[in-house]
C-alpha cells in the first residue's frame, strides 16, 4: 500500500516539474517571437521616418525653388526694364486689381530709388507720346501720392496713367536734370491735363522759371486745335482749361484768339470760350457777340439762344443786347416757349435773360420801351400777349416805387 502512495507521488511530482519546464519553455518562447516582433517593427520605424525626412525636404526644396520665401529679393531690373513692366503690367495674371495697384507703386518707387540713372528709360517713354491706364481700386487715403492718383484699401496710392506716374517720379527727384526732363515733355504733350499739371510740378521746383515754355505750349496745343488739316480738336472744356492757364500766366495773347474762335470749324459756339470771354470782359465783348449773332450763318438756333443768354445780361443798358432781345422776339423760328421766356425775364433774372431784376424807375422804364418796340411790330398773337402780360407787371413795378425815387 505504502508503496503506490509512493508511486503516486512521483508521478505528481513528474507532472509537475514536466509542467513547470514546459511553461517555462513557453515563456522563453513568447519572448523570443515578442523580441523579434519589435525588432521589425522599430526597423518600419525608423524607415517611415526616414521617408518623411525626405519628403519634408523635397518640399521645402521645391517651396525655395517656384514661391520665393518672404524676405527674399527678387532679381533686380534696371531703368529700362522697369518702365518695360510698367507698360506690360496690366498684361500680367494677377489675382485682384489691388495686387497690380501694389505692383505699379513698388516700379515707380524703384525708378525714383535709381535716381537720375533712371531719367533716360523715363524720358524715352515719355517722348512717344503713349500711354498706359492702370486698372485703378477702391479710393482711400494716404501712402505716396501722384497726380490723378486713387488709393487703394492699403492706403497706397497710384497714378491714374503711366505718364503721369513717371511725371511725378521726376518732380520727386528734385534735380535739375529731372526738370530739364519734365520741360522737354511739355515740347510733345497733346494733353491738356498733363501741361496744366506739369505748369504745377515746374512751378513748385523753380517758381516763375519756366512761364514761357508752358505758355508756348498751351498756345501751340489750342493753334492745333484750330487747324482743320490734322483732325485734332480740343473739348470746350479743355479749351476754357488752356485759357484761364494762360491768363493765370499773365498772357493775354489767347483772348482776342478765344474772340476770333467762338464759333468753331463746324459751326458750333464754344460755349466755355465764351464764359471765358464774359468773365474777362463783360460789356466789352458785346461788339464781338453782337457781330456773331448778326451775321455768322452758320450758327444754329441753340447756339444763337446760348450767345444771346449771354448777352441779355446787359439788356436795357446796351443798344445791341436790346436788338439782340427785339430780333429773337420776331423769329418765327424761336418757339413760342422761349419767347414768352424771354418777356417774363424782363421782370427778373430767368433762364433766358440772365440780367437782374429792375431796381429803379428809370430801369424798369427802359424795358417797358422794349417790350413796346416789340408789341408794335409783332405778328403772332400769342407773342403779342406774352410782352403785353410783362408790360403789364413791369408797370405794377413801377407803381409800387417812390414817386420821389428816380
Amino acid at each position: 500500500m505504502k508503496s503506490w502512495i509512493w508511486i503516486i507521488v512521483a508521478l505528481v511530482v513528474g507532472y509537475a516539474t514536466c509542467f513547470f519546464t514546459l511553461s517555462q519553455w513557453k515563456k522563453d518562447q513568447l519572448k523570443e517571437h515578442q523580441a523579434v516582433i519589435e525588432l521589425r517593427l522599430q526597423t518600419r520605424i525608423d524607415a517611415l521616418e526616414a521617408e518623411l525626412e525626405k519628403a519634408r525636404a523635397d518640399k521645402t526644396q521645391w517651396v525655395r525653388e517656384e514661391v520665393p520665401l518672404e524676405g527674399a529679393k527678387p532679381a533686380q531690373l534696371d531703368p529700362a526694364g522697369i518702365v518695360d513692366a510698367l507698360i506690360t503690367v496690366n498684361e500680367g495674371d494677377w489675382s485682384s486689381d489691388q495686387h497690380r495697384l501694389w505692383r505699379v507703386i513698388h516700379h515707380l518707387e524703384q525708378l525714383l530709388e535709381n535716381g537720375e540713372s533712371a531719367i533716360p528709360a523715363i524720358k524715352d517713354f515719355l517722348q512717344l507720346n503713349q500711354d498706359v491706364v492702370f486698372v485703378r481700386p477702391p479710393p482711400a487715403s494716404g501712402g505716396m501720392a501722384f497726380p490723378g492718383a486713387v488709393a487703394d484699401a492699403a492706403g497706397d496710392t497710384a497714378p491714374e496713367t503711366l505718364r503721369l506716374g513717371l511725371i511725378e517720379v521726376l518732380s520727386l527727384m528734385k534735380s535739375p536734370i529731372a526738370e530739364a526732363a519734365l520741360v522737354e515733355v511739355l515740347q510733345v504733350t497733346g494733353s491738356t491735363e498733363e501741361i496744366i499739371h506739369l505748369a504745377g510740378k515746374l512751378d513748385a521746383l523753380a517758381p516763375g522759371k519756366h512761364n514761357a515754355e508752358i505758355a508756348s505750349a498751351a498756345r501751340e496745343l489750342l493753334n492745333a486745335s484750330e487747324s482743320a488739316e490734322n483732325g485734332f480738336e480740343l473739348s470746350n472744356a479743355d479749351r476754357l482749361a488752356l485759357f484761364r492757364l494762360l491768363d493765370q500766366l499773365g498772357d493775354l495773347s489767347h483772348l482776342e484768339q478765344a474772340k476770333t474762335k467762338l464759333v468753331k470749324s463746324d459751326g458750333r459756339l464754344d460755349a466755355n470760350a465764351l464764359d471765358y470771354i464774359m468773365e474777362q470782359e463783360g460789356l466789352s465783348a458785346m461788339d464781338r457777340l453782337f457781330d456773331i449773332f448778326q451775321n455768322e450763318e452758320r450758327l444754329r438756333l441753340a447756339d444763337k439762344l446760348a450767345l444771346a443768354q449771354r448777352a441779355l445780361q446787359f439788356i436795357g443798358a446796351n443798344e445791341q443786347a436790346n436788338s439782340m432781345y427785339h430780333s429773337l422776339m420776331l423769329d418765327a423760328q424761336v418757339p413760342l416757349v422761349i419767347k414768352q421766356s424771354l418777356a417774363n425775364g424782363m421782370m427778373g433774372a430767368n433762364q433766358m435773360v440772365l440780367a437782374e431784376a429792375p431796381a429803379t424807375a428809370d430801369e424798369i422804364k427802359t424795358r417797358m420801351q422794349i417790350l413796346e418796340t416789340v408789341r408794335a411790330t409783332v405778328q403772332d398773337a400769342a407773342t403779342h400777349d406774352a410782352v403785353s402780360e410783362a408790360s403789364d407787371q413791369l408797370q405794377q413795378m413801377l407803381d409800387q416805387i417812390p414817386a420821389l425815387q428816380p
